[in-house]
């Protein structure tokens, strides 16, 4: 499903942020990405998920080479894709449904579909309820909740999320985590950094650890 060959990646002025990574991971797996502040977590992340460019090596989604992706192809392969993130990301100016519903919009989904889907994520992630009120108004777990519903809503293949408990207390934590669990229990692939290495024990899956850009441990 995604397939790293020595993978590096540096910004102008700086030193590699990630150096000959190779890693593979599975279709239906569920990995953890650990490490330091700076160790490159989110730089891989942004490279799978096509938001920036490596300098070098090759990175395989579904077997093809997004190096052969043209510009015009990104948004395509982006939709095979789901995104979460440490600060949710939510707009204030919509509702819970619309924040949800962004994915269906962008898509061109017609109404009657975009309201079974966003009313079947929110289910999902409990959330059936809130669909009216306003991100602001939720405790910081129940935003990630809504942000989880967002990035699952149009059933990518494939979940990608950055430090997505990090704002979170631990038990907060160990139910976001839990709903990812049951997003690859239904046959999402994942893939999530985190350096909370207490919960990782807990969920007991396979762990890349990175040090300074490279890649120390992968069972």
């Amino acid at each position: 499903m995604i397939r790293l060959e020595q993978v590096s990646k540096r910004y102008q002025g700086s030193a590699f942020v990630l150096a000959n990574i190779s890693v593979e991971i599975a279709a239906g797996e569920m990995v953890f990405l650990t490490g330091h502040s700076g160790a490159g977590k989110s730089t891989l992340l942004k490279l799978i998920g096509l938001l920036e460019r490596p300098n070098g090596g090759r990175i395989s989604i579904g077997g093809l080479d997004i190096r052969e992706v043209k510009p015009r192809g990104i948004p395509w392969l982006r939709q095979r894709m789901g995104f979460v993130f440490q600060d949710f990301q939510l707009l204030d100016d919509r509702n819970v449904f619309e924040n949800v519903a962004l994915p269906l919009r962008i898509l061109g989904l017609d109404e009657r579909d975009v309201r079974r889907r966003v009313s079947a994520a929110l289910d999902a992630v409990g959330l059936v309820d809130k669909g009216r009120v306003l991100p602001r108004t939720l405790s910081g777990g129940e935003q990630q909740r809504v942000g989880i519903a967002r990035a699952v809503v149009h059933r990518p293949a494939i979940l990608l999320a950055d430090e997505p408990t990090g704002n979170l207390d631990p038990a907060l934590s160990r139910e976001i985590f839990e709903l990812f669990r049951h997003f690859n229990d239904l046959g999402t692939t994942l893939l999530i950094a985190s350096h909370d290495l207490a919960l990782l024990r807990e969920m007991n899956q396979r762990t890349l650890v990175l040090e300074q850009g490279r890649l120390l441990h992968d069972p």
